[in-house]
């Protein structure tokens, strides 16, 4: 390790459609939308079509017609949410050598608090690569275990 701090960054918006992909090979390279009368997640294929997590279902097919629609399989999500997340933890411990900070556990936690402990572990610097990283449309790239 350099001894430079980073914050590990991991873009899981094309999440719920990646599970349905890895789970059904028919939908491989294929545009898909989980959800119905709301995108909840989109495949890279779709968003390449102009599709987004939060719009109409109707919208949504009306800019990419050819996309297949599914139904979220939560409990699959689930499970492939909890293995990510393991990976996420065990990488961390063995590059850092000690536990992630706790984001992924309370989405109601304290925002200031959780800026503290970054800037406590790694530095103000750390906070400015992070605020980068999370804005850079590069880093679109799908984290799933086959």
């Amino acid at each position: 390790m350099s001894g430079e701090a980073g914050i590990p960054h991991a873009d899981l918006d094309a999440f719920h459609a990646s599970v349905e992909q890895r789970d059904d090979p028919r939908l491989r390279g294929r545009a898909v939308i989980v959800g119905g009368g709301v995108v909840l997640a989109c495949s890279y294929e779709a968003k390449a079509r102009g599709v987004r997590s939060a719009m109409g279902g109707r919208q949504a097919r009306r800019l990419c017609p050819e996309a297949i629609v599914v139904p979220p399989r939560m409990a699959a999500h689930t499970a492939a949410s909890r293995a990510v997340f393991e990976i996420l933890r065990r990488e961390v411990r063995e590059r850092v050598g000690q536990p992630p900070l706790p984001f992924d556990r309370d989405p109601g936690a304290d925002l200031d608090a959780a800026v503290d402990a970054v800037r406590d572990r790694f530095g103000s610097e750390a906070l400015t690569r992070a605020a980068l990283l999370g804005r850079d449309p590069g880093m679109e790239m799908p984290l799933l275990p086959d």
